[in-house]
């Protein structure tokens, strides 16, 4: 999915939200993001997560827009 039109966008934007809702309760999630695939053009979900581990339930896309795992636990500085 280009990120560059405006119809696209809004698009990832609905796919997003949808895997926000799903996802956010879950306590191993921290953060549900839109990134760029590297050295492209190509919208994809970034699922932020503590640990190293994926969510069981994780979809490897929603509404054909891939779904990416981000290893990370982030603290305020």
């Amino acid at each position: 999915m280009s990120a560059t039109s405006g119809e696209g966008w809004s698009r990832v934007e609905q796919a997003r939200d949808q895997l926000a809702a799903r996802l956010l309760g879950n306590p191993q999630v921290s953060m549900v993001d839109i990134g760029l695939a590297e050295g492209d053009e190509l919208a994809v979900l970034r699922v932020h997560v503590r640990g190293a581990d994926a969510p069981p339930d994780l979809p490897s896309e929603i509404d054909g827009i891939p779904v990416q795992v981000v290893p990370g636990d982030y603290v305020l500085e």
